[in-house]
């Protein structure tokens, strides 16, 4: 094990447990892809995932008032909400790539007067918006999040841009979340949780690459053995239904840094993910908002490993094709959360702007299918 991201070379670090939450995405985009063998999976033990065709895949996003000054604890109970968006996704397979089925737009009507100082309000592209009062979200929300009668297990990863802010909305909203998966790793491994001691203690290990395949690479590959996934005997079900995926930590784990005063447009200009038209990153509408925030969240799930991924997006090779068009960040907003002992320094890359335009080569290779194209490895 990797003792860089555990605590007393134990126990996974806050960062180490990021770390292994992004390579858990990948994952999971290998295993709607029909990436693996009958092999692969047994040996990852991931033979058991019956569900990864029922999956949903959803984004929610949505936008306060920012000039709102009253107490904090008044600003979670009673969010001033301006707009509400969420899109669902077609998991990507091997006949398509991850592509949008259903965006909905959602104005509230108590604050449509409401604007954020230097900030532009954007006309949803992608539909109608729709314009109702705040007290019918919750039905539109539960109808989203509800489980399906059929009695087959489909799991929901819901992608947000900071969980403990989203979470607080949605219970303000009078959605209960008590119940729903934090990540993706309890999904991958329910099963496990009735496994032997020496079991468990192997997938903690495993946990931190789990698509190491050789002290060369950890990116997923193509299999070249014709025996591909077939549905096995069906364990129980998993426990939970939902699984609330934090695209923004992702991100700060990407790139290695964090911010208080980031946005979700901001993010997805440093990932490279583009929206029709382009993005206006001084700009809001939820409703395309949540279109995007499922295209960050595949273009780092469809990538390499995170090292690998972090030094292709933004080595000094890279950085060299990037024109700066806005102001680095601020030095404090450059360090990445966690102890010094966490973090090697020998690892830390210098970080590109967070606002940039990227040379022709520099965008194929932030387009989510670039990867495809030049950097996809044969060899897991």
């Amino acid at each position: 094990m990797n003792t860089k991201f555990t605590v007393s070379g134990d126990a996974p670090s806050k960062q180490g447990e990021i770390r292994a939450s992004f390579e858990h995405q990948r994952l999971l985009c290998a295993l709607f892809r029909e990436e693996f063998s009958i092999d692969d999976l047994e040996e990852l033990n991931l033979s058991h995932c019956f569900w990864v065709r029922n999956t949903r895949i959803l984004s929610v996003t949505y936008n306060t008032w920012a000039a709102d000054d009253r107490p904090l604890t008044e600003r979670e109970n009673d969010p001033k909400i301006l707009d509400l968006g969420w899109s669902e996704f077609l998991h990507p397979s091997q006949s398509r790539e991850f592509e949008v089925s259903m965006t909905r737009h959602f104005i509230i009507s108590e604050n449509r007067l409401f604007n954020n100082p230097g900030l532009k309000c954007l006309n949803f592209k992608y539909g109608t918006s729709e314009t109702v009062e705040r007290s019918s979200l919750k039905a539109y929300l539960e109808k989203l999040f509800a489980i399906p009668r059929s009695g087959t297990f489909e799991p929901t990863v819901l992608l947000v841009h900071d969980t403990n802010r989203t979470l607080k909305l949605l219970q303000a909203l009078g959605i209960n979340t008590s119940m729903w998966g934090h990540g993706v790793a309890e999904l991958l491994y329910e099963k496990r949780a009735h496994s032997s001691e020496h079991d468990s203690r192997d997938q903690r290990d495993r946990d931190y690459d789990p698509l190491r395949r050789s002290a060369r690479s950890r990116s997923p590959r193509r299999s070249t053995s014709e025996r591909r996934y077939h549905r096995p005997r069906s364990p129980p079900p998993p426990t939970k239904s939902i699984y609330v995926v934090d695209v923004r930590e992702l991100f700060f784990a990407l790139k290695m840094t964090s911010s208080l005063h980031d946005s979700l447009r901001a993010n997805a200009q440093v990932l490279g993910v583009q929206e029709t038209g382009g993005i206006i990153e001084k700009g809001w509408c939820a409703g395309n908002e949540s279109r995007l925030l499922g295209q960050m969240w595949f273009s780092m799930a469809r990538g390499p490993n995170i090292d690998d991924q972090r030094e292709l997006r933004w080595s000094s090779t890279l950085a060299a094709s990037v024109s700066v068009v806005g102001a680095a960040q601020s030095a404090q907003d450059d360090t990445y959360g966690g102890s010094d002992e966490e973090v090697d320094p020998n690892d830390m890359l210098v970080q590109a702007p967070p606002v940039a335009t990227l040379s022709k080569s520099g965008q194929a290779l932030m387009d989510p299918g670039g990867w495809d194209d030049e950097y996809d490895d044969d060899d897991y």
